[in-house]
């Protein structure tokens, strides 16, 4: 079939209203990110699109994993790994001789401890928490839930979000506040450590002990939080480090790119490594 020849008018009319709906799809697709970075759980989506790209470019340039010396390993997972096969999650797989992760003969390394995303602010909910926790449970793995603080939602507000929906129970770890640079924005150090401060006594007053704040260590020296939270179990994430953790550190986020059987993403990997509790210290009673 022969093309149909067209004007220069009917080109000028075509290119316009292809600039045109063009420039209504961008418009549009701009609405749809600035309303979903309007929402704690739209924020929670885009950081995770985040995440999952820079792992996998860190896991690319990357030849593995140091497995620490610790007493304890852990896991921590939320809706970014999805559907879990928590049957076949029992060990962290490491090369026999290297003790990095890899595609040679390998041991396994016993999973102990695992903590899952629960809430963020004062109403996002983890989509798969509930799976997550009901396969940490069945499984006989120790269940930790943790928290998303956020500078600008009532305190006792988030601390009935997460209660309500981390569902802790005796001998589960003691609940966990995450806390995450990108919260700092437009305020300083003192403005988090205040707002942290009325969410650890809220959340002690519930649970009867202090929670466990975890940070990144960079960002955690910013906060200083080795002096005004001592009493609190730390849970400090670094990686790529050939040393031993710091000496503040309790559980340590040795790695955001680990491989474990029965998941399809990678995962963060964590190694008790406390001098000043036993794990039992960090559950509740």
């Amino acid at each position: 079939m022969k093309n149909k020849k067209h004007s220069s008018t009917d080109k000028t009319t075509s290119v316009a209203n292809i600039k045109y709906y063009g420039l209504g799809l961008l418009s549009g697709v701009v609405l749809m990110g600035v309303v979903a970075l309007s929402t704690s759980g739209g924020r929670a989506v885009a950081r995770e699109f985040v995440m999952n790209i820079t792992t996998a470019i860190k896991h690319i340039f990357s030849d593995g994993t140091t497995l620490p010396v610790a007493k304890y390993y852990g896991i921590d997972v939320s809706r970014y790994q999805a559907d879990i096969d928590w049957e076949k999650v029992k060990d962290i797989r490491y090369n026999k001789l290297s003790r990095r992760q890899g595609l040679d003969e390998v041991s396994q390394v016993e999973i102990s401890f695992v903590a899952c995303k629960a809430t963020e602010g004062s109403s996002h909910k983890d989509s798969h928490l509930a799976s997550n926790r009901d396969g940490v449970r069945d499984n006989g793995l120790i269940y930790g839930a943790y928290h998303v603080m956020s500078i600008d939602s009532e305190a006792q507000k988030q601390v009935n979000n997460f209660h309500k929906t981390a569902k802790l129970h005796k001998g589960d770890m003691l609940p966990i506040i995450d806390l995450e640079e990108s919260i700092l924005g437009k305020y300083k150090p003192s403005d988090v450590r205040k707002k942290l401060s009325e969410i650890v006594s809220a959340m002690a007053k519930k649970y009867g002990s202090k929670p466990i704040i975890y940070c990144g260590e960079k960002f955690a020296q910013k906060l200083e939080l080795s002096k005004y939270y001592a009493e609190n179990p730390q849970w400090r994430a670094r990686y790529g480090s050939k040393s031993e953790k710091n000496k503040e550190a309790d559980i340590w986020q040795f790695s955001e790119t680990g491989e474990v059987e029965g998941i399809k993403t990678m995962v963060d990997l964590d190694a008790f490594c406390s001098a000043k509790y036993e794990l039992k210290d960090l559950l509740i009673k």
